[in-house]
C-alpha cells in the first residue's frame, strides 16, 4: 500500500522560486499549492488526493494524481523534506496529463458553503468528469 512518504518544496526550471511538492513512495508530485492555502491530502487507493483552499478568496481545488503517473519534469529537492535527501529528482506537475483538478470558487463556493466544510464533505461535491484538468 502506498503511503505519504515526505513533503517539502522543489525547485524547476521555469519557476521563479520553490514549490511545495509531496513524495508518494519513491515518486514526487507538485501539487500547485499557493503560500494561502490550507492543505488537507491522504492516499485513497493508488490516488493522492489533494484539498486547497484559500478562505480569503472564496477558492477550493481537489486534486487528484494517480500514484502511476510517470515524472517527466527534472527538479531539486530544495527546503522542508526531512525524510528525503538532497537529489536531483523527476517530478508530477499538476497540470501534467492525467491529473485532474476540479476548482469551486466565486457564487458557486458561497453556495455550497465550501468555506465550512470538512475535506471529506467537500470531496462528495467534486465531479471530475465536469472538472478542468
Amino acid at each position: 500500500m502506498s503511503e505519504i512518504i515526505d513533503e517539502g518544496k522543489v525547485w524547476f526550471k521555469g519557476m521563479p522560486g520553490p514549490t511545495y511538492a509531496i513524495k508518494v513512495d519513491e515518486n514526487h508530485f507538485v501539487i500547485g499549492k499557493k503560500e494561502d492555502e490550507v492543505l488537507e491530502r491522504w492516499i485513497d487507493g493508488d490516488k493522492l488526493c489533494v484539498d486547497l483552499h484559500d478562505k480569503a478568496k472564496k477558492m477550493r481545488t481537489a486534486r487528484c494524481f494517480s500514484i502511476h503517473l510517470i515524472a517527466k519534469t527534472d527538479a531539486s529537492l530544495f527546503s522542508g523534506f526531512e525524510k528525503t535527501k538532497h537529489a536531483a529528482v523527476k517530478v508530477v506537475l499538476f497540470d501534467d496529463e492525467g491529473v485532474q483538478t476540479y476548482i469551486l470558487q466565486g457564487d458557486d463556493y458561497v453556495k455550497s458553503n465550501a468555506a465550512d466544510l470538512d475535506s471529506k464533505a467537500f470531496w462528495a461535491l467534486v465531479r471530475f468528469d465536469s472538472a478542468q484538468s
